[in-house]
């Protein structure tokens, strides 16, 4: 059976992606993704950082609001959430693909995750590892 949102079915992830550059293409509407990344070095922290996550959904239909919540692991800190406007999604057959800029202040080496959340329902995570330049 189906989990249903009051909007819609509860999308399946099939890819999420943190790069530094994401670029779609005007017209066919297809991403490219440049600098893909599982780890940020700084040589100090706090450090500002800008990146993307890019993230495909399948059997997704209906109107969504995108919820990604910013997650310190190593000191159980939410640092912070970036939502989306409503989304329309036509058709459940086709994947649909979107990308949320993101920028954020990384405090201290560590462990962070991006919680992805669909009209409330948590989806899926992405994690990555801070260090300084010299691990």
């Amino acid at each position: 059976m189906d989990a249903v949102s009051p909007h819609g079915p509860s999308p399946v992830v099939s890819a999420m992606v943190l790069c530094d550059l994401a670029i779609t293409e005007q017209g066919t509407n297809k991403k490219t993704l440049v600098g893909i990344f599982q780890r940020v070095n700084a040589q100090v922290f706090p450090v500002p950082q800008r990146m993307f996550l890019y993230m495909q959904m399948t059997d997704a239909q209906g109107t969504y609001i995108f919820r990604i919540e910013v997650v310190d692991i190593d000191r159980d800190n939410i640092l912070g959430t970036v939502t989306s406007n409503p989304i329309e999604v036509p058709n459940r057959l086709e994947p649909f693909d979107f990308v949320f800029p993101i920028g954020m202040i990384i405090p201290a080496a560590g462990l962070y995750e991006f919680r992805l959340y669909a009209n409330e329902a948590y989806l899926s995570s992405i994690s990555f590892t801070a260090q300084g330049a010299n691990p």
